[in-house]
């Protein structure tokens, strides 16, 4: 994403939402028994905020954190508030939770966290435990955001799914191109996540 637009879109997004990081359209009926947290109506303003993604904080067992630590974040950058997307992308019915990575390489300054936009654990849930993680790396520029169920394709080709997914906006030319975005759909036989270009079937 062009660097001077990040402005005007946190200014635009903010007011067709009444607010920064709202979780689009989850099912009320998935559960959330993880000692991880949405905070999305509180959620301190910053300019890497996108629609479809939220924060969330809390604890996770140890065993995994070595993996959050590979992608910047800390046990306590998690405690305190981390950029992340949800959904229950296995459907078995616990909220799973996707947190961003880091980007170390820029300083930190008006307390913005600012997002690699490349670098994502995903962690499935169980009741209140993680059954397995899965590393998704993508190329630079958007990012990897809620995708809610749709029962027909989108006027962009935006496949159609009856169950929670991911999906990142794809560039032309520096810009965001939504015709040339991309569904990370979970296979539940595979345990990986399957990618479909928008106007592929």
């Amino acid at each position: 994403m062009r660097k001077g637009l990040l402005i005007p879109l946190w200014i635009f997004f903010g007011f067709i939402q009444n607010g920064f990081s709202q979780q689009e359209k989850l099912n009320p009926k998935i559960k959330n028994e993880s000692k991880l947290h949405l905070q999305a109506k509180n959620a301190p303003h910053r300019i890497t905020d996108v629609i479809g993604a939220t924060y969330c904080y809390g604890i996770i067992d140890d065993s995994f954190m070595e993996q959050i630590n590979k992608i910047g974040i800390s046990k306590n950058k998690l405690k305190e508030l981390v950029q992340c997307t949800v959904g229950d992308f296995d459907e078995n019915g616990y909220l799973d939770f996707v947190i961003w990575g880091i980007d170390t390489t820029k300083k930190q300054r008006d307390n913005i966290q600012w997002a690699d936009a490349v670098n994502y654990i995903v962690l499935f849930f169980e009741k209140s435990k993680i059954i397995r993680t899965k590393k998704i790396k993508t190329t630079p520029g958007s990012y990897l955001v809620h995708y809610s169920p749709r029962a027909k394709k989108g006027h962009n080709g935006e496949p159609v799914t009856n169950k929670d997914a991911l999906w990142i906006c794809g560039e032309t030319n520096d810009y965001d191109d939504e015709s040339k975005g991309k569904v990370y759909l979970f296979d539940s036989k595979s345990e990986e996540f399957k990618i479909i270009e928008f106007g592929k079937k």
